[in-house]
């Protein structure tokens, strides 16, 4: 089976070894320069080794792991829409284009957040890949929201929504969103809903 779509799905596995490679470039001399023995570091994790790190002045080390983590987040879901469109033998043409537009600004991110980590530019990318009805969301947490537009027309104006990453378990309203009348008529409009 060929398909165009899987030519950018392979170019993004390709840019994540790139940026794991890029992470062990940099994290093991700012290790180094830190004085942390990674040789003989035992259990430590990702958020111990982020706070021996900054502790010690090497702030930028941590962002490529933090970007080399965020592309095994959202990019999954692409992943997986990109093989069943191939599959099905929809992965040509404009959905291909879609494709490769999204491989591109993922890449774009990952050159932001790596080198200058500015959130405000990293936020505006997330809202041109996922879009501006979703980048509240996807952005807050770096994975795409998990319920269709569909479902969420369907919950009242009242609804509080969770991102379940940053809560406490058992914690309901640890993070609202409130809904926006407009932006729930838009929404239904975009999506052929009518709201009642």
């Amino acid at each position: 089976m060929t398909s165009a779509i899987l030519e950018p799905v392979v170019a993004l596995a390709v840019w994540t070894m790139i940026v794991w490679i890029w992470m062990y470039a940099t994290r093991i001399p700012a290790m180094n320069r830190a004085g942390i023995d990674g040789v003989n570091m035992v259990g430590s994790t990702g958020g111990g080794l982020r706070s021996d790190l900054t502790a010690k002045g090497e702030v930028k080390a941590s962002w490529v792991a933090d970007n080399y983590n965020h592309l095994h987040e959202a990019p999954t879901v692409f992943y997986a829409i990109s093989i069943v469109l191939a599959i099905i033998g929809q992965g040509d043409g404009l959905n291909a284009t879609i494709a490769w537009a999204y491989v591109g600004l993922r890449v774009a991110h990952s050159l932001v957040q790596i080198l200058v980590n500015r959130v405000v530019v990293r936020f505006l990318l997330c809202v041109v890949y996922f879009g501006a009805d979703d980048a509240g969301d996807t952005c807050r947490d770096g994975s795409l929201a998990a319920l269709s537009q569909a479902d969420r027309l369907k919950w009242p104006t009242s609804s509080i929504w969770v991102d379940q990453r940053n809560c406490p378990t058992g914690q309901i309203r640890c993070n609202p969103y409130p809904a926006d009348t407009k932006v729930l008529a838009s929404r239904a409009k975009l999506a052929g809903l009518q709201l009642t």
